[in-house]
């Protein structure tokens, strides 16, 4: 408290007059007498207190939230502060009303009785994000402080949740929006949507020339069966990933058709399909997803799908320098897509399988395509750059990659042929891959890989026939390993070349198995491979195998001639 006084005109002309000494009196909040006597001196500062408290229920409480003014999915942090000036600590009840839509982050701190000290703050923080916008005056945080005394303390904060930018000049649709709601049975032309959460697609439902741009973390639900059809239009998350399209929520025969360079990207999982789904996708886009075309495992559920799933002229894999940041709580991510197509139980997958279009083009991915126990065919597709990629626990560099389950006698089936289109596959860590499954090969076409051809476990009168591809390959251009039991594992009229000069176990074409005293796998090695290798490793390598056929092969070695160089063994 400052106090500023003037003489009176009685002090004028009386230099003598001396000034009179000032008595304070006062009492504080808490009853205390404050005294404090002074005659007036220049520049005098003085206090009446000695700075001890006996107060018992002395308190300011106080909510606040940094930032104030943010977007769907930004980090909030609410700091509750409490300050004290009592004689002693206390403990105080303290119940917070965080608003509705807010997600916490931070585990909630424990309570809701607190000490706090007898003279200081205690501060409390709780940090989340909101997922949709809001209002700020919707959206008020309230907290309500009881102390031993009882008195009851109040205070709140609020924060405005603003659209992202990208949702500037574009119908708005709300969480829990309904298709037949907002647009009815008429097309959807030339329209930009922002959905903020789960859009509802209950009715037929045709999108042309749109562009869709989904929140951090929003989702398609399809619960109808009559069809989403995308023409021309393109789904994309506005600056961090989204969930995606989820055909997965009924059992019906519900459909999805992509058509006319249309696109869904940034997504999570771009199409995840349900039991009885078909899905179509020409001359389309499923680019800058963590998985493409996804049929989840539901082997455990007591169903299976009976689905159609047609893919022609589309692309898969990372379009884009990088993946967009995840929406949160999203689950972690690699620096590339998991997969282009993935599926589980499917039993009919034909991938490129109409004519006249141009080729499939896979691109940068964990895995192009896998299939756990499925029928898979794949024709009229390129695949580039199938990596291994060190962010994902199942690190694969697969192109194309089929598997069965022998512990359920559940196999695969695949089949790679140029009945559609021809089927390139170029620097993959392995081209094609069967696990426990039949594979058919077929003038296939495998450049810079590290294996061609991966075979393993064709047991219990499984097959694999690999015929007219054109392998280059660093390790092995066709690998078999543990097949005995198999009805045939046939390579003919291959071309390989091994071209690694300083691995000597590398081969063209290695069959090898595992079991004590030799095993049987039918291997047929015969018309007209032709197989050339660098200056170490071997043409044709035969390693505990019984009773295989090699014949009317040409194996050429290039290089200098190395004592571990083999053409036969």
């Amino acid at each position: 408290v400052d106090i500023h006084c003037n003489a009176s005109c009685d002090y004028a002309n009386h230099q003598g007059l001396p000034v009179p000494q000032w008595n304070f009196i006062s009492v504080n909040y808490c009853g205390d007498t404050l005294t404090y006597s002074k005659v007036h001196q220049p520049t005098a500062q003085t206090t009446g207190w000695n700075g001890v408290s006996h107060c018992n229920n002395c308190f300011v409480l106080s909510k606040t939230a940094s930032p104030n003014v943010v977007f769907p999915s930004d980090t909030v942090t609410y700091t509750i502060t409490i300050t004290t000036l009592n004689a002693t600590a206390q403990t105080v009840n303290l119940t917070e009303y965080l608003p509705s839509g807010f997600q916490l982050m931070s585990t909630y701190p424990p309570g809701p009785n607190y000490l706090v000290p007898a003279t200081g703050t205690k501060i409390i923080t709780v940090r989340g994000f909101f997922n949709s916008p809001v209002t700020c005056e919707n959206n008020y945080n309230r907290v309500k402080m009881i102390t031993q005394l009882a008195d009851t303390l109040w205070d709140s904060t609020c924060v405005q949740v603003n659209h992202l930018p990208c949702a500037s000049n574009a119908l708005v649709l709300r969480d829990g929006s309904r298709s037949s709601a907002i647009f009815g049975l008429l097309p959807v032309v030339n329209q930009k949507i922002y959905f903020e959460g789960t859009f509802y697609v209950d009715e037929s439902l045709y999108l042309k020339n749109c562009a869709i741009i989904a929140a951090p973390g929003a989702k398609i639900v399809d619960v109808t069966s009559e069809p989403l059809t995308l023409d021309s239009t393109t789904i994309t998350g506005c600056d961090t990933m989204w969930a995606g399209v989820d055909m997965s929520s009924v059992t019906l025969t519900n459909k999805i058709y992509l058509i006319n360079h249309s696109a869904i990207n940034d997504a999570e999982v771009a199409i995840r399909s349900g039991t009885h789904t078909i899905i179509g996708s020409s001359k389309s886009s499923l680019e800058d997803n963590i998985r493409g075309i996804f049929y989840p495992d539901i082997s455990g559920s007591g169903s299976s799908y009976v689905t159609v799933l047609h893919v022609n002229s589309s692309r898969f894999g990372l379009k884009s320098a990088q993946l967009k940041p995840a929406f949160l709580p999203q689950s972690f991510y690699g620096d590339m897509p998991y997969s282009g197509i993935e599926m589980y139980d499917v039993r009919n997958a034909p991938i490129g399988d109409s004519s006249g279009y141009i080729p499939n083009y896979f691109n940068k991915l964990n895995f192009g395509i896998l299939g756990t126990r499925s029928t898979i065919s794949v024709s009229n597709t390129t695949m580039d750059n199938i990596r291994k990629s060190a962010s994902y626990i199942i690190k694969s560099g697969r192109a194309i990659s089929c598997a069965g389950v022998k512990s359920q006698l559940v196999t695969g089936d695949l089949k790679v042929n140029t009945s559609k289109g021809a089927v390139v596959i170029s620097n993959s860590d392995i081209g094609i891959f069967t696990n426990y499954s039949n594979l058919e090969a077929n003038n296939c076409i495998i450049n810079n890989a590290w294996s061609g051809i991966v075979s393993r476990q064709c047991t219990d009168l499984l097959h694999t026939t690999v015929s007219s591809c054109n392998i280059t390959a660093r390790k092995f251009g066709i690998n078999w390993v543990s097949n005995n039991g198999a009805t045939q594992m046939l390579a003919m009229g291959n071309t390989i070349s091994v071209m690694n000069s300083s691995d000597t176990s590398c081969a063209g074409i290695s069959c090898q198995e595992t079991i004590s005293g030799g095993g049987d796998g039918n291997y047929i090695i015969t018309d007209g491979n032709q197989v050339s290798i660098a200056s170490s490793g071997y043409g044709i390598l035969m390693r505990n195998v019984l009773a295989g056929q090699v014949t009317y092969n040409h194996v050429f070695q290039t290089g200098s001639i190395s004592a571990m160089s083999t053409g036969i063994s």
